[in-house]
């Protein structure tokens, strides 16, 4: 069982916990050695600094940037979740690494002192848990060309969350890719898509019949309405992705051939393009037969593997791709 000693470092630096100011300049290690005096523990102020240095790697408290520091908590929420286990460590900080972008601002704004608790939790227990070690093993990259995401404006980024949680309409000023200016519209929300490095709002528009995508980092300003959102009947985010419209220019569903190299072949084995691709081998390599959106990122997706892949059919795709390929090579001289 643990000593009675023990019981007393704990009990004495849970007030001193509770002793600490929610706001700069903080309590000083006088005051605090002064308060626990009072509670009756008998310290010196050596002890206490050695248990606020301790006690700041568990916890979000630091010391003020007076001349004559004081303590303090970054956020008094933090002192209530003393039973936070690795688990909740761990989903925490997966939660702020791979979904943080997503999230409402209001929300991530509110979880940050969670966010720190959960990191100081598991910097603390890796050396002996394996779930809080898990975190430094694993890691996911993009298959694409690295790139720098553009900047999200966080208060406009806030003003659209809140015109979707409230379901209103949204006033945003928008600029279209390589426009000099900026144009208005009043959109209906249906929600928000991360695709690659890039965030969008989708909406819908009285000027297109279908939702549109529109650039976070785009909208140059936004405002609520305060008027409730109309979507037309049908219309969801989850349709929206399933049809592929996210992939810009979806010209609706087309059934793709192609015969492609080995090596590609090889790939498309392992990641099928879709549930309806056939892959059956041929001499030199296979022949593709799948359905997929004739869209944007399709005609991306061919031209990167232009050395290893030959549209046979539809036979407009086919000219388009050799179009582009010649052009390109034009470019070469």
């Amino acid at each position: 069982m643990p000593s009675a000693s023990a019981h007393h470092a704990v009990e004495r630096q849970w007030h001193l916990l509770d002793s600490l100011p929610t706001t700069a300049p903080g309590q000083t290690v006088v005051k605090l050695t002064q308060l626990l005096a009072d509670e009756g523990f008998k310290v010196d102020k050596r002890t206490v600094q050695r248990d606020l240095v301790s006690l700041a790697l568990r916890f979000p408290i630091c010391p003020s940037d007076a001349p004559e520091p004081g303590w303090y908590w970054h956020s008094r929420k933090a002192f209530d979740t003393m039973g936070m286990t690795v688990a909740d460590a761990f989903t925490l900080h997966m939660l702020e690494r791979y979904l943080k972008t997503v999230l409402p601002v209001a929300t991530t704004r509110q979880l940050q002192p969670m966010f720190q608790l959960a990191k100081n939790k598991l910097d603390i227990e890796a050396g002996d848990n394996g779930i809080a070690h898990w975190a430094t093993l694993i890691a996911v990259a993009g298959s694409g060309l690295p790139v720098i995401p553009p900047e999200i404006n966080l208060a406009i980024l806030e003003t659209v969350q809140d015109a979707l949680l409230k379901r209103e309409k949204l006033k945003i000023h928008y600029a279209r890719a390589g426009a000099k200016t900026a144009k208005e519209h009043i959109v209906d929300p249906v929600g928000v898509v991360q695709s690659g490095d890039k965030t969008y709002l989708v909406a819908t528009n009285p000027q297109f019949q279908e939702p549109a995508t529109y650039a976070l980092h785009r909208i140059e300003k936004a405002a609520r309405t305060h008027e409730p959102s109309a979507l037309p009947q049908g219309v969801s985010l989850k349709r929206f992705i399933d049809e592929g419209k996210i992939q810009f220019f979806n010209e609706g569903l087309i059934d793709l051939r192609a015969r492609v190299s080995k090596t590609l072949g090889i790939q498309l084995t392992e990641t099928k393009l879709s549930e309806t691709q056939q892959l059956p081998e041929v001499e030199g390599g296979y022949e593709l037969a799948v359905t997929l959106p004739n869209s944007l990122r399709l005609r991306q997706w061919l031209l990167s593997w232009a050395g290893h892949i030959e549209v046979l059919e539809p036979k407009a795709l086919r000219e388009d791709i050799a179009r582009q390929l010649r052009e390109g090579a034009a470019r070469y001289g």
